[in-house]
């Protein structure tokens, strides 16, 4: 699945996107772009019923020339919820 972020005034998350996006690539900048995008998304998603969980995991990759960048929600419960494809 995939969203795209409500880039409307007032929303942190779109704006700190699209200044990683444009940095130089590395270790550092990564960190402080997930730290400062962190406590935003946060209360964001404290209003949506079903996004519950107890981890954010960002990750930052490159498939077939195409730059992807994934925000996962780990939900703390037991099961599977993805299968392989």
């Amino acid at each position: 699945m995939y969203a795209i972020f409500d880039d409307s005034e007032g929303r942190y998350f779109p704006e700190k996107f699209l200044e990683y996006k444009s940095s130089e690539k590395n270790d550092n900048n990564f960190i402080r772009f997930t730290r400062n995008v962190i406590g935003n998304l946060e209360p964001v998603l404290q209003q949506v019923t079903m996004a519950t969980g107890r981890y954010f995991v960002f990750t930052e990759y490159n498939s077939n020339g195409n730059d992807f960048w994934g925000v996962f929600l780990i939900r703390d419960t037991e099961g599977k919820y993805f299968s392989p494809q």
